[in-house]
């Protein structure tokens, strides 16, 4: 019958588990009771024992109620059992709910017997656990240096018999105790040392999943960071506790409001302050969690005493005394009267000192009226002598802006001009030199043939020969000369004179009168005509000029018996035609290519496949008048690779 009442007992706690959860903790518990059924089922007694023993501890926080039960539960089956490691687990968790209730005496008390059972036991992880909690006893008695002690030996157990959950609450404790001297002597060492212990906590507690003690470890970081006054880096850290409330426990959610609120205190923004610290004070209350009511209430508190409202701060604290569970009704009521007194004395200093602010208004108030009484009377006079002379004043200004307008406007005119004036001499100067420079080559070359021909003996295929070759100098001559009167008539003000054509037509004419240089290279050109609408609005004779020095640079870079195709390509969304002209010749370093457009003369001319010269002023003169008449220009080149120009043009 007992065991049947147990067993029921148990499926009820889990029944309420299930309505109850919310968060990973819930979820470990039932769990733990799933466990612990099972072993109880089995007769398994001491895994029983144990598994009671780790429900109570994980209801440490959440339900010190629950969590009392449970251990006692566990510390009577033990010693029936006559299991000194259950026996001293339990012994543990009874500290712990008395060192909650702020009964340090008797858990002090506990925490020694649990020490002293479990070193007659062979389970070194709960002496390294005892070590932990009697570290933590003495940390309550302010005795750091001894606390310190404990923890550096229980992690050093836990180090040896590599236990990742003890390994975790070593580090953890340490932070913990480092920060609290951080906290009384604002030395940067222990601050540094509390940070490192916090984070390896937190680095073990990922390993191990515990969810709890990784965003526990952000939270104390965060008050770590409030002690060394760095509100703004403390408040990131409890924003990320607040930012997985799934996973977060109340206590710690708890634990988050109300030093989140500490922290906006240190940065003035009492209003945030108060509504975090009401938020925290709600979860804490939710779940009688004293230590996040107490914390909650005196930031509470604090915050509405920064902010002035001295009544709240007052009521605040009475509550916070309520809840403090203090041993005495006697000794509630005298904590409650001190607070009353603290708050006549903030309110009279708040009294004084409005009081005092009223009086000095009420002066500057009489002393303004007298000013403003006898600067109303002065302006009025000035105003009457301004009012005639401005009048006058407007009159003159209007005439002289006038007057200035007209100068300022002569000067822009002026300027301009010789903006203009002085790009035409520089024009003309780099013209003459392009001139000299690439026309000398091909004279020099014909003279030197002439003087062959007057001393030599040719035959008729050594003749055919130089025939050909003054040929092809006299067309690369008359090239240049045809480039230089288009752009000295251009001289970068030529209007286009755009008109429909068919952009097949346009191409051929152009081809044609190319074909006698084409044929004299032996290069092979291919025209596909288009088949689609090719009609484009453009100035016919400057867009044959653009295709007559695209071509001819094509296939002045075209080696022998090289080719050159031409083709079309559209674009039917965007209603646009492309004209493509792709030699196989030697193509271009991709730098100077960037610059092809940019520049003419001797930094951007350059030899053809057979020494044909070139002013290098073509593709200057083609950007312009495809600018004139709205041609996209794009470029493909690779060394050794050919090139590619593809012109976009606008359908009518």
């Amino acid at each position: 019958m007992k065991r049947a009442l147990t067993i029921l007992i148990l499926c009820n706690c889990f029944f309420l588990s299930v309505l109850a959860q919310g968060n990973l903790l819930s979820k470990k518990l039932i769990e733990m009771k799933k466990i612990a059924l099972t072993h109880y089922s089995l007769h398994q007694m001491r895994p029983y024992i144990d598994t009671l023993n780790r429900i109570s501890y994980l209801y440490y926080k959440e339900n010190p109620d629950s969590s009392w039960a449970y251990a006692e539960k566990a510390y009577k089956l033990a010693s029936e059992e006559k299991y000194l490691v259950g026996i001293a687990r339990a012994k543990l968790n009874f500290s712990g709910n008395y060192y909650y209730q702020k009964k340090y005496d008797k858990a002090f008390k506990e925490l020694n017997n649990a020490y002293r059972i479990a070193t007659q036991t062979s389970d070194q992880v709960l002496i390294a656990v005892c070590l932990n909690n009697i570290g933590l006893a003495y940390v309550q008695q302010k005795n750091y240096p001894i606390a310190l002690g404990h923890f550096h030996r229980s992690l050093a157990l836990a180090n040896s018999i590599k236990d990742f959950n003890t390994q975790m609450l070593s580090n953890f404790n340490l932070g913990f105790c480092n920060a609290l001297l951080f906290g009384k002597d604002k030395k940067q060492g222990y601050f540094k040392t509390s940070i490192q212990h916090y984070q390896i906590a937190q680095e073990i507690a990922k390993k191990i999943n515990n969810i709890t003690y990784i965003y526990t470890c952000y939270n104390r970081i965060g008050d770590l960071y409030i002690l060394k006054n760095d509100h703004k880096s403390a408040i990131k850290y409890f924003q990320i506790v607040l930012s997985n409330k799934k996973e977060v426990s109340d206590w710690e959610l708890g634990a988050a409001y109300a030093s989140l609120a500490k922290a906006n205190i240190g940065l003035k923004k009492f209003d945030d302050a108060i509504k975090y610290a009401q938020v925290g004070f709600s979860i804490a209350k939710k779940d009688n969690d004293h230590i996040n009511i107490d914390k909650s209430l005196t930031v509470l508190a604090q915050s509405y005493q920064a902010k002035g409202d001295f009544k709240n701060a007052y009521n605040t604290l009475s509550e916070k005394v309520r809840f403090a569970a203090l041993a005495t009704d006697e000794e509630a009521r005298k904590k409650i009267d001190e607070l009353l007194i603290t708050q006549k004395n903030l309110e009279n200093q708040y009294l004084t000192r409005e009081i005092s602010v009223k009086e000095k208004n009420i002066e500057l108030s009489r002393l303004l009226i007298i000013a403003t009484v006898f600067f109303s009377l002065v302006v009025t006079v000035l105003l009457a002598t301004v009012y005639r002379k401005s009048k006058q004043r407007s009159r003159l200004n209007r005439l002289l802006a006038d007057n200035n307008i007209d100068i300022l406007q002569q000067k822009d005119l002026i300027a301009q001009q010789n903006i203009e004036l002085q790009n035409n001499d520089d024009y003309k100067n780099k013209l003459i030199l392009v001139i000299g420079h690439d026309l000398r080559s091909p004279f020099a070359t014909t003279l030197q043939a002439t003087k062959f021909f007057k001393e030599g003996d040719f035959s008729k295929e050594e003749l055919d020969l130089f025939i050909d070759d003054f040929q092809e100098k006299i067309l690369s001559s008359l090239e240049m000369l045809n480039d230089l009167i288009i752009w000295t008539k251009n001289n970068k003000s030529t209007k286009a004179n755009r008109t429909p054509y068919k952009l097949n037509s346009v191409t051929d004419l152009v081809i044609k009168e190319l074909a006698q240089t084409i044929s004299l290279k032996q290069i092979s050109l291919h025209h596909h005509h288009t088949t689609i609408n090719d009609v484009v609005l453009i100035d016919e004779k400057q867009v044959m000029v653009i295709l007559r020095n695209l071509i001819t640079n094509a296939i002045k870079f075209t080696k022998p018996k090289g080719t050159i195709e031409v083709f079309y390509s559209a674009e039917i969304a965007t209603n646009n035609i492309f004209l493509h002209i792709k030699d196989n010749g030697v193509g271009m370093d991709p730098k100077k290519a960037a610059r092809l457009f940019a520049v003419f003369g001797d930094e951007m001319s350059s030899k053809g496949t057979a020494g044909e010269s070139g002013l290098g002023i073509g593709l200057s003169l083609v950007n312009d008048f495809a600018r004139l008449n709205d041609i996209k220009i794009q470029m493909k080149t690779q060394e050794n690779g050919g090139t590619e120009f593809i012109l976009g043009f606008s359908l009518v």
